[in-house]
């Protein structure tokens, strides 16, 4: 069966003022494709993030909830087909363990995938990564790979990776990574090595060499890798960063070595443009002509943000070297939540016959859902109800329901229709959470509201149901 995990990296931002005492976290992500025939985003797949007390963190990019559910919408059947499911385990701030399971639809169980098991030293970093895949034969978990890193202070100095070797038993090395640092903590040295198997000896590979300014940016990056034959390291590429006087990166260039002369010829440009608030606003990309030895442009990205500097629209533009000029090709906006966290990300394309935006096939819309809960002592405000999240929206068979009081109390929860006539109802019994997931293939097509209903208050949300 062909396997697939959809990994999503978000980023958290902080709460200031007088939302310092509440923070918003991830609870649900529905990713849905425009289809043109039915002129609606369907969806395509679907996660949902449950947590325990006030949990948040986040550490080397994870996501720090307890468990999540990935959903798999099928091509031809509107139905939320289950996925996979991922268990993770803190100590302290610190992501521990991570167990992911995949749903096996023909003995209709969960099965094990893949288990993470993570160690760190008194500085919260990473010192040992032992990933391990299920042996569905033998039932039990077989080694696949083992990271290593040695520190020096708080700087990572070498990482070793092995792969077990089912016919010894034991581990190989794989590849060593060895970095030397400057006095202010700058990578200055990057190498890594593979392993020879025959000669039992690190062997060289590739080297990274960096230069900064005085205020730590790097302004040169030069790659070399190993010439086995003359014992010596060989250029590959060349990486230079330049900077205005407000000390903004403006530019930067890829060169590659050029054979014949042995000297560095520009490959790539990437120039930034900045607005009033030090946001990028236009971003031009470029390709070296090799032949009339100067730059051509490429497409060119212009951006708009917020008061907060969050990211409202991309519009890009493809250079027409027919006519000279640029012309559309995506569009892609955002909007947020008053945390900062967004909520809708869609893209569009440009439809040169009309010459309008449009959504064709191949665009998307991801959705995210939040609720908000207390951080550690903090107090909560009593004054808000609560809140409500249905998910995912637009939705097809089911829904998922995350309720959140304020106050714990008795309550009932009932779906209406557009016009406000009561479609169906429940009670559940006095709580401060409450989570669900219900079957909504019997309603019909169109938009519909929920509203929790307590002893103390009420909350509404609405939602909207598509085939």
């Amino acid at each position: 069966m062909k396997k697939k995990y959809i990994l999503i990296l978000i980023a958290f931002l902080s709460i200031a003022g007088a939302r310092a005492q509440q923070a918003s976290r991830l609870i649900g992500l529905t990713k849905t494709r425009y289809m043109p025939t039915a002129s609606v985003f369907t969806p395509q797949d679907s996660a949902a993030y449950m947590y325990h007390g006030s949990e948040d963190t986040t550490n080397g990019g994870n996501m720090a909830f307890d468990s999540s559910y990935t959903f798999a919408y099928m091509d031809s059947i509107t139905v939320n087909n289950q996925s996979y499911r991922t268990y993770q385990t803190l100590t302290g701030n610190n992501l521990t363990t991570t167990l992911i399971q995949w749903y096996d639809t023909s003995a209709g169980g969960w099965q094990n995938y893949t288990l993470n098991n993570t160690t760190f030293n008194s500085d919260n970093n990473v010192t040992v990564r032992t990933i391990q895949i299920w042996d569905s034969v033998g039932h039990v978990w077989q080694n696949s790979t083992h990271t290593a890193n040695t520190y020096t202070g708080t700087n990572l100095s070498v990482r070793i990776r092995q792969n077990w070797i089912v016919s010894l038993n034991n581990w190989r090395n794989n590849l060593k990574d060895s970095f030397y640092y400057d006095g202010n903590g700058n990578t200055i040295y990057h190498r890594q090595q593979s392993w020879d198997t025959i000669g039992n000896a690190w062997v060289n590979s590739t080297l990274v060499t960096s230069a900064f300014n005085g205020i730590n940016q790097v302004t040169e990056t030069i790659h070399q890798v190993w010439d086995p034959v003359g014992f010596s390291w060989t250029n590959s590429a060349n990486d230079l960063f330049h900077y205005d006087v407000q000390n903004r990166l403006v530019n930067s260039i890829v060169q590659r070595l050029d054979s014949v002369t042995n000297d560095w010829r520009n490959n790539g440009e990437d120039s930034l443009v900045y607005d009033g608030s030090d946001n990028i606003s236009i971003e031009y990309k470029n390709s070296w002509d090799t032949t009339n030895n100067v730059w051509r442009n490429v497409n060119m990205h212009e951006y708009t943000y917020d008061a907060s500097k969050n990211m409202l629209t991309d519009t890009q533009w493809n250079w027409n070297n027919a006519n000279s000029i640029y012309r559309y090709n995506s569009y892609n906006t955002y909007t947020y939540n008053s945390f900062n966290q967004v909520l809708v990300y869609t893209t569009t394309s440009w439809q040169i016959s009309s010459q309008t935006w449009i959504e064709k096939g191949s665009d998307l819309q991801y959705r995210y859902y939040y609720e908000t809960f207390i951080l550690p002592m903090s107090v909560s405000n009593v004054n808000a109800p609560g809140t409500l999240n249905v998910y995912p929206v637009p939705a097809q068979s089911r829904i998922n329901i995350v309720l959140s009081w304020a106050q714990p109390q008795a309550f009932t929860i009932g779906i209406y229709d557009i016009t406000g006539n009561l479609i169906k109802q429940w009670g559940g019994n006095a709580a401060g959470a409450y989570r669900e997931n219900i079957p909504v293939n019997d309603l019909a097509p169109g938009n519909y509201f929920i509203k929790a209903t307590g002893s103390k208050q009420q909350i509404t949300q609405q939602f909207v149901i598509v085939r």
